[in-house]
C-alpha cells in the first residue's frame, strides 16, 4: 500500500503517531523508495502490546499453542454463543445473519441490537464509501458488503474493520434498527430513552476525496427508523422488545471490568472501571440470567461475546467461561 506524499513530509514522531492512529491494532512497517512511501501491516507479536501480565498464561485456556500473534484472528462458535478475543469479529457473525435473512437489509424485518459494552464501538472504520451498500477496503483494494461474510473477514484481517469501529458500517447498511446500549453504572452516562442515529460520512485524513462512514447519536429532533436507547439499567434496555423482532446480542467483557482500557498507563487513570473478582462474577451472572429471563432466545439470531485482551483482565476468563457455559450452552 503506497501512501500520499504528505505522509513523507511529516516529522518522524508525527508520522509514527499518525500511522498508529490510522491503522489501529496494526504494527506498521515503512519503506521509502524513489520518493514514494509504502507500508506493510502486521499483527503485534510482543505481549506488552496487550498490557496484561497474565495474558499468555490465560491464552492457554483457549488454545495451548496460542500466542499473542493469534489474538486478532481468534474466534470459536459454541452451541449457544460465539466467543472471540477482539470484538470486531462480532461483525462477521452479524454479516452471516444478514446473508441468511435478506429481509433485514430490505427493512422488512424488525431488528434489535443489544450492545453491552464499556464503549460505543461506533468510530469510523478504515472503509471508503463506494456506492449504496458497498465499501472499499483501501488496504486490500477489495469491496466489503455487510451481507457478505467473507468480505468482512478480509477487512477484519486487513485491519480496516478494527475494534471500536465494527458497528458503524453495519448500521450504515440498515435502513431500520433499534440499537440498545447498556453502559456500566460507573460511567455516569446520561440516559436516553429514544434518540436518533444519523448516518453520514467524514473525510479521510490520508486520502483526499475519500469518505468514511460515520454515525451521529442525537438526543433532539425527529427520531428516524434508526434509533437508540442508552441506559445503565439492563431491565430498561430489554423492555418492550417487539415479539416479532430479530435480536442480536453482543457482550464485550470490558463492560464488567475495563482495568486496562488499552492503555499501558492504566494505573494512572483517575476514573477506573476495575471492580474486584466477586463483583465481576456477580455482575456477569446477573446479566446472563436477566437476558435468559427477559429475552425470547428463539428470536436471538446471534450471541457473541468478546474477551477483549488489553481491556478485560484475563485473570477473570476462567470464571467467565464457567458462567457462559452454565447459562448459554444449549443442553
Amino acid at each position: 500500500m503506497e501512501l500520499p506524499v504528505k505522509v513523507i513530509e511529516m516529522q518522524e514522531n508525527e508520522r509514527n503517531k499518525f500511522l498508529a492512529a490510522y491503522f489501529p491494532g496494526k504494527q506498521v512497517g515503512l519503506e521509502e523508495s524513489h520518493g514514494a512511501l509504502s507500508i506493510s501491516l502486521d499483527w503485534y507479536r510482543d505481549p506488552s502490546f496487550y498490557i496484561d501480565d497474565q495474558l499468555i498464561e490465560n491464552l492457554a485456556l483457549l488454545d495451548k499453542e496460542m500466542d499473542c500473534y493469534g489474538i486478532p484472528e481468534y474466534r470459536k462458535s459454541y452451541d449457544g454463543y460465539n466467543l472471540v478475543l477482539n470484538d470486531n469479529w462480532t461483525l462477521y457473525y452479524w454479516a452471516n445473519v444478514l446473508k441468511h435473512r435478506p429481509a433485514l437489509s430490505g427493512n422488512l424485518d424488525k431488528l434489535v441490537i443489544i450492545h453491552i459494552d464499556d464503549h460505543y464501538d461506533c468510530m469510523p472504520p478504515l472503509l471508503f464509501k463506494n456506492g449504496k451498500d458497498t465499501f472499499l477496503d483501501p488496504v486490500t483494494g477489495t469491496s466489503v458488503k455487510m451481507n457478505d461474510p467473507e468480505s468482512v473477514i478480509t477487512a477484519i484481517k486487513s485491519g480496516s474493520i478494527a475494534i471500536g469501529s465494527f458497528i458503524t458500517p453495519f448500521l450504515h447498511h440498515l435502513s431500520s434498527v433499534d440499537f440498545r446500549y447498556l453502559i456500566p453504572e460507573s460511567r455516569n452516562a446520561t440516559e436516553v430513552e429514544k434518540g436518533n442515529i444519523s448516518v453520514t460520512e467524514v473525510a479521510d485524513t490520508l486520502f483526499d476525496g475519500k469518505l468514511r462512514p460515520l454515525l451521529e447519536f442525537e438526543t433532539k429532533g425527529k427520531v428516524s427508523a434508526r434509533h437508540y436507547r442508552l441506559s445503565t439499567d439492563l431491565i430498561r434496555i430489554l423492555s418492550d422488545i417487539p415479539k416479532d423482532a430479530v435480536v442480536l446480542i453482543h457482550i464485550d467483557m470490558d463492560y464488567f471490568n475495563n482495568r486496562f482500557d488499552g492503555d499501558s498507563d492504566w494505573a494512572d487513570h483517575v476514573k477506573k472501571h476495575d471492580p474486584g473478582a466477586k463483583i465481576v462474577h456477580s455482575q456477569i451472572e446477573t446479566v446472563l440470567k436477566t437476558l435468559k429471563r427477559d429475552v425470547d432466545f428463539e428470536r436471538v439470531m446471534d450471541f457473541t461475546i468478546a474477551l477483549s485482551p488489553g481491556f478485560f483482565p484475563s485473570e477473570y476468563w476462567a470464571d467467565s467461561f464457567t458462567l457462559f457455559n452454565k447459562y448459554l450452552l444449549r443442553k
